[in-house]
């Protein structure tokens, strides 16, 4: 930690005066001019640490609680596939077959969200069959799917088909960054805390004596016991994604809509070439 906190602000400063001084820097200083641009990427951070119990709680559950074997759990997420062709399909038949607002799309996409959440807080268990995950695993698919191609159409609708794809860049940056390594670091992080916590409060029973009078049953206990804390600080953590979903789906439902009710049209590529050469033309001769 010491040693990001030393790098991290090098590194950014490194990259913001080769973006200033460079003629085609890879995130043109413009791109970040747009007003509505960071509200949407610090909402897509958020979702994306949300969706991140996927790395941790989920493959904790599967693993330590129930057991599965590698195949087993993947064979799960053929269901967050299913979940997520469904989403693209609802997506496309919202924004381009009726052209609902899109704002309101964010909203189920959330709402959705929070289902899976409340689902497997309610739902973990030792003793449930792997049938009881197929629903959550759709519900993650399919708000996964909205959620992503929503925010990527936010993107295209707040800024210029020039700046399109680098804040797109940035999208996937923050989806492999901070959904797969931070979401992931907090949420392990909060679970050996809970692990340690719950273990301190509910272990008293697991002291020398017991071990002295039933060292066999002993074993037994502390291995049902291991599985139980697990179990439990699973369950808060769920409980804590969950109220964080509820509070982004009331947020979304307080937020003005910061892009137009109704998609624009995108640029023929006919256009967007001819824009490319001018612009290349331009430089050209202005070296000449």
């Amino acid at each position: 930690m010491k040693m990001l906190a030393v790098t991290a602000p090098v590194t950014l400063a490194v990259c913001i005066l080769r973006m200033t001084t460079i003629r085609h820097p890879f995130y043109e200083p413009g791109m970040w001019s747009y007003r509505h641009l960071i509200p949407v990427l610090l909402l897509i951070a958020a979702v994306e640490c949300i969706l991140a119990t996927e790395h941790v709680l989920e493959e904790s559950f599967k693993g330590e609680i129930m057991h599965y074997s590698p195949l087993t759990a993947a064979s799960i997420q053929w269901y967050v596939l299913a979940g997520a062709v469904a989403g693209c399909l609802f997506s496309w038949w919202w924004m381009h077959r009726k052209r609902f607002s899109y704002l309101k799309l964010l909203i189920v996409g959330t709402g959705t969200l929070a289902c899976h959440m409340i689902s497997y807080y309610f739902l973990i268990s030792h003793d449930i069959n792997i049938s009881v995950l197929y629903i959550p695993a759709v519900l993650r698919g399919f708000s996964y799917a909205i959620l992503s191609a929503t925010f990527m159409v936010c993107l295209e609708e707040i800024m210029s088909f020039r700046h399109f794809f680098q804040a797109l860049s940035v999208f996937n940056m923050l989806h492999m960054v901070i959904g797969g390594v931070v979401g992931s670091a907090l949420y392990s992080r909060g679970l050996a805390y809970f692990i340690t916590d719950n273990a301190a409060r509910y272990g008293e029973a697991l002291d020398s004596v017991a071990v002295s009078a039933d060292p066999a049953g002993y074993a037994s206990a502390a291995g049902q016991f291991a599985a139980g804390i697990t179990e439990i600080s699973l369950k808060q953590l769920y409980g804590i994604a969950a109220y964080a979903s509820v509070l982004l789906f009331l947020l979304f439902l307080l937020y003005d809509s910061p892009v137009r009710r109704h998609l624009k049209l995108m640029p023929a590529w006919r256009s967007v070439r001819d824009d490319i050469a001018s612009t290349f033309g331009r430089h050209i001769r202005s070296m000449h």
